[in-house]
């Protein structure tokens, strides 16, 4: 997650703007992060709606992914969007047919710059095997994959500007009833 860093001399400046303790990054966690620690939220993902031939009632979510199906039956107006076979963004799955669910254990604030080379692995970013399309005997570490792939989806936010990012730390829940509260 990215947010632009606070300014060094007194914090933010304008109005509503908290005065921070640069020193201590947990301020930073507490007051920017978009989850906060045991929040449960659901991981969105690609998805289209498909119709079942024998029910006009009965319609399935098929995950992008996997083209796994998930039937469901419409009795409180689930769905509100025609099935039109289309792929729909991941930005409109409800969480009612979310697959997975995680449990936010722990938040933190670093530079962008700090990330180490298991950090990069555990973001799913592997060693080089070719440098700059040549084969190469001694290829960069990780963090070169890293910074390019950073840098391509965050044109306005580059790696040269440092910002700070929180990584987050979480766990899959498997308790139906943490997952679907209140619906």
């Amino acid at each position: 997650m990215l947010r632009w860093q606070p300014k060094r001399t007194n914090g933010y400046q304008g109005l509503h703007k908290p005065d921070i303790n640069m020193d201590d990054h947990s301020d930073l966690a507490k007051m920017f992060a978009n989850y906060q620690v045991d929040e449960v939220v659901y991981i969105k993902e690609a998805h289209r709606y498909i119709q079942n031939d024998g029910d006009p009632y009965d319609f399935g979510i098929q995950y992008k992914l996997d083209s796994q199906v998930k039937w469901w039956r419409d009795n409180g107006n689930l769905m509100e969007y025609p099935i039109d076979e289309k792929w729909r963004s991941p930005l409109f799955l409800k969480e009612i047919f979310a697959r997975h669910f995680i449990k936010i254990t722990g938040v933190r604030v670093e530079r962008l710059q700090e990330i180490t080379l298991e950090d990069c692995i555990a973001e799913g970013i592997h060693s080089y095997t070719f440098a700059k399309s040549c084969l190469s005997f001694n290829p960069p570490d990780a963090r070169w994959k890293f910074i390019e792939l950073w840098n391509s989806i965050n044109p306005k936010y580059p790696w040269d500007s440092n910002p700070w990012v929180f990584p987050y730390d979480f766990e899959e829940v498997r308790d139906e009833t943490i997952r679907h509260r209140g619906i």
